[in-house]
């Protein structure tokens, strides 16, 4: 489903949740341009945070992805899931590699 604005507010595109492997939320967030979405990727620290000014916390070590007008984010570790991201959307380009 569509997550609320105030859940991601360090990004402009609302974000897709997706459940993967039955307890796996991946979030996508789509831009209506490339440039958009390359913009919004560069806000993201080579580590994953901050995000703009946003300082985060995660609970699991986060990778961000982006493609063509799109950035994934995965929080977690589940190796099916990183598998599967990687082979679509190639290695992230933030957070654990």
């Amino acid at each position: 489903g569509i997550q609320p604005p105030a859940s991601f507010p360090f990004f402009s595109a609302p974000a897709l949740r997706l459940i993967v492997n039955a307890d796996n939320n991946v979030h996508v967030f789509e831009y209506p341009n490339k440039t958009l979405a390359t913009a919004e990727a560069a806000k993201v620290a080579p580590a994953g945070t901050p995000v703009g000014s946003t300082q985060i916390t995660w609970v699991s070590p986060p990778r961000f992805y982006t493609k063509d007008t799109i950035i994934v984010l995965y929080v977690g570790t589940d190796a099916a899931v990183i598998g599967a991201l990687a082979a679509v959307l190639g290695p992230p380009f933030a957070g654990a590699k």
